[in-house]
């Protein structure tokens, strides 16, 4: 499975460099995400299978640093690319990077599998993934068609009808895909809100943030993805001391609340600093230039502008016409 994933996921990182149009780079997104799925996935199952004990801890908080680390430092590579090489070699730097993991994963990873597994879940499957998307295409369209429009309003509509089948679902099935009587656990539900409020809180933010770098402080691409590093290095460093020294100490749940306690009063110290446009009040130190990148001309960044703004307007005219699919009768009035 794990290689299946990194296959589909090099094969679609090839067709969205090699893109002729808008269109078929978002279908090829659409299949990198899939092959991204089934890796990690199938990494929390290879992780599993090979450790246990007080090793298996220490082997996922690794894995979840790693993956911290990954998010936030892929606009930094992808900026440098970007600048450098072209956008499609933002891409096609997948191609390389997925055929030496397909062969370490062949000759170093054990083969598992789970014996008592029957049959997919497909009706799960299709239910919350159905939700999902509804309801993610709900809130990128919510300002546009307005939150009282009856396409809108008949999206939610959808997505919690299709979350109530999916839970009927998972109730009526031999081997769910979700068993949902874990979150009759306290400490699972918990853990679990807070990691949805932690990505849902810090790392939505790093889109926004890259934007904001090069629309309101007019960094070039490389430069804002550079100046993001400073998230970069406690997302790696800070799990393994923690492991390390303090874990044994201090309970998982002071931990978790102090982490999101902290994430908050960053956002919210970012949040007032940023009307100013000084990224150096944001680090603390108003003396301090970002990595000493030179700011660029306004006639650069406006030459950066009209690009974005014709992707846009491509990806409005593929959601309206996803609209008129998905809801015929409601998009025409909405």
């Amino acid at each position: 499975m794990l290689v299946l994933g990194l296959t589909v996921f090099s094969f679609a990182s090839f067709l969205c460099g090699a893109t002729p149009n808008f269109l078929v780079l978002n279908a090829a997104r659409a299949l990198q995400g899939v092959g991204a799925a089934l890796q990690l996935s199938a990494a929390l199952a290879v992780l599993s299978h090979r450790f246990h004990g007080q090793i298996r801890a220490r082997a996922f908080a690794f894995w979840g640093s790693v993956v911290g680390v990954a998010i936030t430092l892929g606009p930094v590579t992808g900026g440098f690319i970007t600048e450098q090489f072209g956008w499609q070699w933002a891409f096609y730097i997948n191609i390389p990077v997925g055929a030496a993991m397909i062969a370490l994963t062949i000759f170093s990873v054990e083969e598992s599998r789970d014996p008592h597994v029957r049959r997919i879940d497909f009706l799960g499957a299709l239910a919350f993934s159905s939700a999902l998307f509804l309801v993610t295409l709900a809130l990128i369209e919510g300002n546009h068609y307005g939150w009282s429009s009856r396409v809108i309003q008949l999206e939610f509509l959808s997505t919690v009808a299709l979350f109530l089948l999916f839970a009927v679902a998972e109730n009526t099935q031999e081997r769910p895909m979700l068993d949902l009587t874990f979150f009759r656990n306290p400490t699972y539900l918990g853990v679990n809100i807070a990691g949805l409020a932690f990505e849902t809180c810090l790392l939505t933010m790093l889109t926004y943030l890259s934007i904001y770098f090069q629309s309101g402080l007019q960094q070039t691409p490389q430069a804002a993805c550079f100046i993001m590093l400073p998230m970069v290095i406690p997302l790696f460093v800070v799990p393994r001391i923690v492991v390390a020294h303090r874990s044994h100490r201090v309970s998982s749940r002071v931990l978790l609340a102090f982490g999101l306690a902290v994430v908050s009063g960053g956002l919210f110290w970012m949040g007032m600093e940023a009307p100013r446009s000084d990224y150096s009040a944001m680090l603390g130190d108003a003396n301090d230039r970002p990595w000493g990148s030179p700011v660029p001309s306004r006639t650069q960044h406006s030459k950066l502008w009209p690009c974005t703004a014709s992707a846009m307007d491509i990806e409005r005219s593929c959601l309206q016409r996803l609209h008129s699919l998905l809801f015929p009768p409601f998009s025409a009035g909405s």
